[in-house]
C-alpha cells in the first residue's frame, strides 16, 4: 500500500488511519496529494534538521584527509587564523574578529 489509499465515499486510508475526506472539518477539499505534500514537507525538515551534524562531520574528514595528505589547512581559533600542519604545529597567520557565541537553533536576520 502507497503512502493513500482512496476509499469510494470521500474515505481515504493514510498511513496514520483512515481519514474521512468529506466531513465537516475537510468539506471535501483535502486530497491525497495533501497527506503525500505533508509527508514531504516533514521529510524535508528532517533533512534540514540533520544538516548541521553532517556538514561538521564532512568538514572534519576532510580536515583529516588534507593533513594526512601532507598539506595544511587554516583554522580559526580564539579571535586568530592559524595555519595547521600534518606535524600538529600551527603559525599564526592574522587577527580576526573574536566568534560571536550562537544557541543551538537560534535564529538570526541578516540586513
Amino acid at each position: 500500500m502507497g503512502p493513500v489509499e482512496e476509499f469510494g465515499s470521500g474515505r481515504a486510508r493514510h498511513r496514520s488511519g483512515e481519514i474521512d475526506l468529506l466531513g465537516p472539518k475537510t468539506q471535501g477539499i483535502v486530497s491525497a496529494d495533501a497527506f503525500i505534500m505533508a509527508d514531504e514537507e516533514k521529510h524535508i525538515r528532517d533533512l534540514e534538521n540533520q544538516f548541521p551534524a553532517l556538514s561538521g562531520s564532512a568538514f572534519a574528514a576532510a580536515r583529516e584527509r588534507t593533513l594526512a595528505a601532507g598539506q595544511s589547512v587554516l583554522q580559526s581559533f580564539g579571535g586568530a587564523i592559524y595555519e595547521v600542519f600534518p606535524d600538529g604545529t600551527r603559525k599564526f597567520v592574522k587577527q580576526i574578529e573574536t566568534p560571536i557565541p550562537v544557541t543551538r537553533g537560534a535564529k538570526f536576520i541578516i540586513q
